[in-house]
């Protein structure tokens, strides 16, 4: 007995074939011969992103055909219709919904109707985009790999050449053909035989090799150096299938680096015995290099300052100064000593103050920032040199002194010895006030010069003690408040720490009071005198600023010789006596004076 399907109706029957056709994975279009869509499945509307609804009785050409392809596929399927022979493969790309396209390799077929007359184009596609895509990259990579200047070689684990590219040819001088298929050992050193087995061992490890430094042999027996990066090849299923290996030819940059360490080590042949101090600093201020001549000269080792700020080898007030001129420099390009050559003051590790020559030049680096380099020689024997020259000169002046001291000394002398003769002559006579005070000013005045000569001609041993300054400059003002010189001055202490100092108290007072005087003489209308003390690492300095006429330069350079005054009364040894006093100490005496803005002088004593 024989079982019949049994017969469906037609609607059935299309509703079936309809579910059969939505479940397909392949896209299915029917096309009538103007190119309106008649038919679409379900697969076909989720990779166009439309409803049927959307699709049906649309030209699919125009709606969704992208444009740069159009005309190509509208004219095949026309050669279609007037044929009535359709090609069995073709491939063109559809537009979404979403303006993306996708690649679809799409198998056609004809329509036709009982009679065999075409009616309609069935059209079953692929969508092959992420092939094409990995096809594409495949192609790219393998275009990369062929065109790189790197030799890039792939093996397989028994160290057999599988790829080989142009990169390789030009590197090791052999051709793809030549090595396709040849042991890699080929190119390898007898000396670095064992090389290749311990490099696959760490990438097996999953270690990575990069920038491993070797050699390797090319044809014509050459050795070259190169920097090797070997990484796994492995499959899908992480299965390790061989290895890649780039190699970048570095004997130039070997070379090079030789000739740069070679050049390094003459410079640094001559940075070393060089009897100068080199210095260079960074546009921070730090330090980068400091040579060993700088080490002796300011008795730092180099370890200790570099990365430092070059400050610390800067007494104040340049220390503070320094960062900013440097700052002002980098903004605005004015120089003020760089490219100058300048004598300064340096300070060493121990606090010391010393005068040194100083050169500095700019050197632009290749980020775009610069280098300065400072160029040092230490003044310290040649200011002795000088100042036993000027000592020799102030001896040959006593000889011209003697003339001015009788001329000071001979006025008030015949001054008093006429006050006395008549008072001896007239004992009856009662001296006058005015008379007595005369000869009592002209005794001053004698005494100050005696004075003023027995410091200048008689060495002196300061009689050291802890010295409060600001009690000292209390001291001062309240015995200047008493002296007509001072009658139109006023005193100001600006606030400061309260410091001590090691000195004389005899000395100080004497330093201190010539300054005054000297301060209160450039203001005959009245003024200002300002005090200020601050406190550093290894010195501390006292400021005496007035507000008083200036000293013009060509004065200034003159202002610590002996017997050099500007006053109609006066020996020419108050600052002479003055810087004696600061050398007694193991300090210094500093004046800046612009005309018209005041002076300040500016005393540095070493702590103790």
């Amino acid at each position: 007995m024989s079982l019949k399907a049994p017969e469906l109706p037609d609607s059935q029957k299309q509703d079936l074939l309809q579910r059969f056709l939505d479940v397909s994975e392949v896209i299915l279009v029917a096309v009538d011969l103007q190119g309106s869509v008649l038919f679409i499945n379900q697969k076909g509307c989720e990779v166009l992103g439309y409803s049927p609804q959307e699709v049906l009785g649309k030209n699919w050409f125009d709606h969704f055909v992208p444009q740069e392809v159009r005309d190509r596929v509208r004219n095949s399927f026309q050669r279609v219709v007037s044929e009535k022979k359709a090609k069995q493969t073709v491939e063109f790309p559809i537009l979404t919904r979403s303006g993306s396209q996708r690649q679809i390799e799409w198998h056609n077929a004809l329509i036709t109707d009982g009679q065999g007359k075409f009616q309609a184009l069935l059209s079953s596609g692929a969508d092959v985009t992420g092939r094409r895509l990995k096809e594409q990259q495949l192609l790219f990579l393998a275009s990369m790999v062929e065109s790189s200047d790197d030799a890039i070689i792939g093996r397989s684990l028994d160290g057999v050449i599988l790829t080989w590219n142009r990169g390789a040819e030009k590197l090791y001088g052999y051709t793809a053909r030549e090595m396709v298929g040849q042991s890699f050992r080929l190119i390898v050193p007898p000396d670095r035989s064992d090389e290749p087995s311990q490099l696959l061992e760490k990438v097996k490890a999953g270690e990575l090799v990069h920038h491993y430094e070797t050699q390797r042999l090319t044809k014509s027996g050459r050795l070259v150096d190169v920097a090797l990066t070997v990484s796994a090849i492995r499959d899908s299923k992480g299965r390790l299938l061989g290895t890649s290996a780039i190699a970048h030819d570095i004997t130039q940059a070997k070379k090079n680096a030789a000739e740069l360490r070679e050049r390094e080590a003459r410079l640094r042949a001559i940075l070393d015995t060089v009897i100068d101090g080199v210095i260079t600093i960074d546009e921070r201020g730090q330090i980068q290099t400091f040579n060993p001549a700088a080490e002796q000269i300011f008795g730092y080792a180099a370890q200790e300052v570099i990365g430092k700020n070059v400050g610390i080898l800067m007494p104040q007030p340049d220390r503070s100064r320094h960062d900013d001129y440097i700052k002002n420099y980098l903004a605005t390009g004015q120089a003020k000593i760089i490219g100058i050559g300048r004598e300064v003051t340096g300070r060493r590790k121990d606090g010391s103050s010393f005068p040194m020559h100083l050169g500095v030049g700019e050197m632009p680096l290749e980020n775009g920032t610069r280098m300065f380099t400072g160029i040092i020689r230490d003044l310290t024997e040649i200011k002795q040199m000088e100042q036993e020259v000027i000592r020799s000169r102030e001896l040959a002046a006593l000889g011209e002194m003697a003339v001015s001291v009788a001329h000071q000394i001979r006025n008030p002398l015949a001054a008093i010895c006429g006050v006395v003769q008549v008072l001896h002559e007239n004992a009856a006579i009662e001296a006058p006030e005015y008379v007595v005070r005369d000869l009592l000013d002209r005794t001053r005045q004698l005494d100050q010069v005696v004075k003023r000569l027995l410091m200048f001609a008689r060495p002196w041993k300061a009689e050291k003690q802890l010295l409060n300054l600001n009690d000292i400059v209390q001291d001062l003002t309240n015995a200047a408040a008493n002296h007509e010189t001072f009658n139109k001055i006023d005193f100001r202490m600006e606030p400061g720490p309260n410091v001590r100092v090691l000195a004389d108290p005899l000395l100080i007072q004497e330093l201190l009071w010539n300054l005054i005087y000297n301060s209160a003489h450039a203001m005959p209308e009245g003024g200002e005198i300002r005090f200020s003390t601050r406190d550093h690492d290894h010195t501390v300095s006292f400021s005496i600023s007035d507000t008083g006429t200036g000293i013009p330069p060509e004065i200034r350079e003159r202002l610590f010789r002996p017997f050099f005054t500007t006053k109609s009364r006066g020996s020419g040894l108050g600052l002479f006596i003055c810087r004696k006093i600061m050398e007694s100490h193991n300090g210094i005496i500093s004046i800046f004076s612009e005309p018209g803005r005041g002076t300040e002088v500016l005393l540095e004593f070493p702590k103790e």
